[in-house]
């Protein structure tokens, strides 16, 4: 239901390119056997990983699982969808520059409970990242970011699963957000102009995804609740 309400939100955000995730690793500090921030990320096959922070706890991805996912900008609106991914996009800027392993648990804690309140129940979820939750939440609602000076909200992506492209049969891949602009949307100016030639050109292709059986030799598992070995919850 919590990812529902979050690509809900992002569908009527301004946005839509598709990209290829593919899931890298984690950077290994797990709390009672659940993986926190930074989750290793390639975008389109990039050689370079990029750290992203995951936004569902309950679900997963495993090592060198790849799938179709919308970028999303921050949604603007006064839905309570969109103040929790503002809030969660003020967490992920907070913890971009955190070192203390404790602070960066507490605020990937806070963040999976903004979308899930089971997770308060969690052994992970401290008084801390109960504080972290309520904070963000408040400046998210109220626009008053001054406890996070230099935060813009246009520099951030949001990345909505699309589908289980991949055909892994463990359940749909996470929402992740990253401190990265999302790509340009062109002009409507420009969509008349390229889509004129697109279609003199070649005419329109239409393309579809396709599951496949997980692999015999699967790769290890990252999980944000799994103890064997990670996932991005």
């Amino acid at each position: 239901m919590k990812q529902l309400a979050i690509t809900l939100c992002l569908l009527f955000s301004a946005t839509a390119f598709a990209d290829t995730l593919t899931f890298v690793n984690t950077g290994g500090q797990a709390v009672d056997q659940v993986y926190v921030y930074p989750y290793n990320l390639s975008v389109d096959g990039a050689a370079a990983t990029t750290p992203m922070m995951c936004l569902d706890f309950a679900l997963h991805v495993t090592s060198g699982e790849s799938w179709q996912a919308t970028e999303s900008a921050v949604p603007m609106d006064d839905s309570q969808a969109s103040v929790n991914l503002r809030a969660a996009a003020i967490i992920s800027y907070k913890i971009g520059s955190e070192t203390n392993a404790q602070t960066i648990a507490d605020d990937q804690f806070a963040a999976w409970e903004i979308f899930d309140a089971s997770v308060s129940s969690q052994s992970g979820f401290t008084a801390a990242a109960a504080a972290i939750a309520t904070d963000a939440l408040a400046a998210a609602q109220s626009g008053n970011l001054s406890a996070y000076a230099g935060l813009n909200y246009a520099h951030f992506t949001i990345f909505t699963p699309t589908g289980d492209t991949t055909g892994w049969t463990d359940g749909p891949p996470q929402v992740f957000i990253d401190n990265l602009a999302p790509a340009p949307t062109p002009e409507p100016s420009s969509i008349v102009l390229l889509g004129t030639g697109v279609l003199g050109f070649a005419g329109i292709k239409y393309r579809g995804s396709r599951r496949r059986s997980k692999p015999e030799s699967e790769p290890v598992v990252e999980h944000c609740e799994s103890a064997s070995l990670a996932v991005a919850a």
